[in-house]
């Protein structure tokens, strides 16, 4: 149930990336929603959850909008996973975590776009798409992961306290 949930978030963040999200970006350049996500729920769920909400968001994103099926399908899956093994022993709640994790699989999944990009005809070099593309975009996740990881945290906190009253109740029965 809880999987279902997340596939439907993540569907939500992806049309929203291509949709109104453009409206905020910033030199044409617009911040990926997808991985603080995909981080969030590797972090606060576990690996399997994070990897299996990855491979069905990525799986939707490369349906929709990819010419390749299977590379976001992959890179996401990669993504929640490797959050989730990540932070097995650290302490969630902390902001800092959450952040310096988007980051990196922000530069990971940017390094791996432009490296597995450069053999389809018309796009960028891989030098071009770092200087161009990744920077700013990272820059601009960074910023958006607080957003994201703060209603995920309230949400979360929410959903365990909603969990726990539920428990309680059919234990006062």
């Amino acid at each position: 149930m809880i999987l279902l949930f997340h596939s439907l978030v993540g569907f939500f963040l992806i049309v929203s990336e291509a949709t109104w999200l453009h409206e905020l970006s910033l030199g044409g350049i617009i911040p990926s929603l997808m991985i603080p996500y995909l981080v969030c729920v590797g972090t606060f769920q576990g690996r399997d959850k994070g990897l299996w909400c990855g491979l069905i968001t990525g799986l939707v994103h490369d349906l929709i909008f990819s010419r390749t099926l299977g590379l976001f399908a992959l890179m996401y899956m990669l993504c929640g996973y490797a959050s989730g093994v990540l932070t097995t022993n650290l302490d969630r709640t902390r902001l800092m975590i959450p952040l310096a994790l988007s980051g990196l699989m922000t530069l990971v999944m940017g390094l791996l776009q432009a490296l597995l990009f450069q053999w389809i005809p018309g796009t960028m070099g891989v030098g071009e798409s770092i200087l161009r593309v990744l920077v700013p975009e990272l820059i601009y996740t960074l910023l958006t992961s607080v957003l994201v990881y703060v209603l995920y945290y309230a949400g979360f906190r929410l959903y365990r306290r909603l969990k726990y009253w539920i428990r309680q109740r059919r234990i006062a029965q």
